[in-house]
Order: structure tokens, then C-alpha cells, then sequence
């Protein structure tokens, strides 16, 4: 059986190392998403079934994969904040994307997807969605 090892304490007592402590960085991606024949690094966040729900607009970039391709829509009811969603195939190439007002019921990409993205509109991510929208959005930013 072995034990745990500890760790030297300036004050001289030993400090218990937990085994399965975890890494803060580990919990996010590097995507590198191919558009417009550039290729963009978004930080992302797995996500879970809520998704934007009832999160501050504050947020991480959430990213969505699944298995095989997939046509499903998407709902913003109880977000309460506007955001870019980025539909994506297989090799990570945009396949469409959408601006999404909150409390929308039903958004759909025309094609089949592989993954999107969920990237709330915040000071952070404005020159991404710059990128993809352009400066003259509908959209009001309010910073």
C-alpha cells in the first residue's frame, strides 16, 4: 500500500500532497477554428447539457462535439445576454454561424455539424466576434 508523499514545509511539519488535485488549465481547449482561409485560436470550455443558461454574460467560451454529425437546434431561453454561436464540421471548419438574441426559441444550422461554440458577447471575446459578425452589427454592445 503506498502512502501519500509529503511535501517539505519551511516551517518544517510535512504537507499532505493530494493525488488527484486538478489542473485549472486542464479544464480548458485550445480550438483552432479554419474561416474566411484564416485560421483563429478560441479558449474554450467543454461544456454540459445548460450550456449559456443562467450564466452571466461574464462567461467562458463553451464548446459542444459530438460523435458523429448532427443537425439539432439550439435554444437562449434563460440567457440573458446576446451571443455568437459557430456551427463547425468534422476538421474544425466554420460551417455556419448566427448571432443568437436571448430568450430565442429554436435556432438551427441549415447543414449537418460535428461541434459549435457558444461565445457570449463580452469585452473578451469583442474582437472575435468582430471577426465573424463585422463592426456594423445590429447588436448593441453595452461595456
Amino acid at each position: 500500500m503506498m502512502s501519500r508523499t509529503l511535501k517539505p514545509n519551511p516551517i518544517g511539519r510535512g504537507v499532505r500532497e493530494h493525488p488527484k488535485v486538478p489542473n485549472r488549465r486542464k479544464d480548458f481547449l485550445i480550438l483552432r477554428i479554419k474561416s474566411k482561409g484564416k485560421k483563429i485560436k478560441v479558449r474554450v470550455k467543454r461544456a454540459g447539457l445548460l450550456g449559456l443558461m443562467f450564466k452571466s454574460e461574464n462567461t467562458h467560451n463553451l464548446f459542444f462535439s459530438f460523435k458523429r454529425d448532427i443537425g439539432l437546434s439550439i435554444t437562449s431561453y434563460f440567457v440573458f445576454f446576446p451571443f455568437l454561436v459557430i456551427w463547425l464540421d468534422k476538421n474544425k471548419k466554420v460551417i455556419e454561424y448566427e448571432m443568437v438574441r436571448p430568450f430565442t426559441l429554436s435556432v438551427r444550422c441549415r447543414k449537418k455539424f460535428r461541434s459549435f461554440v457558444e461565445i457570449p458577447v463580452n469585452e473578451r471575446n469583442l474582437r472575435l466576434i468582430r471577426f465573424f459578425v463585422g463592426k456594423s452589427e445590429k447588436f448593441k454592445y453595452k461595456f
